[in-house]
């Protein structure tokens, strides 16, 4: 779990909020990425086996 060393409440139009929620939407992003990888991945596996 990662914080963020910000004053509140946080300028949402500061260069510091903007760099934060840049970092969370990449790895969002990249979480998201993985899992449907990880899905797919799982679904043929699955269908090799049937």
């Amino acid at each position: 779990m990662a914080t963020v060393n910000m004053a509140r409440p946080r300028d949402m139009m500061s260069k510091g909020f903007g760099y934060h929620r840049n970092l969370f939407v990449e790895h969002l992003r990249s979480e998201v990425v993985r899992a449907f990888e990880e899905q797919e991945l799982a679904e043929m596996l699955d269908n090799r086996i049937k």
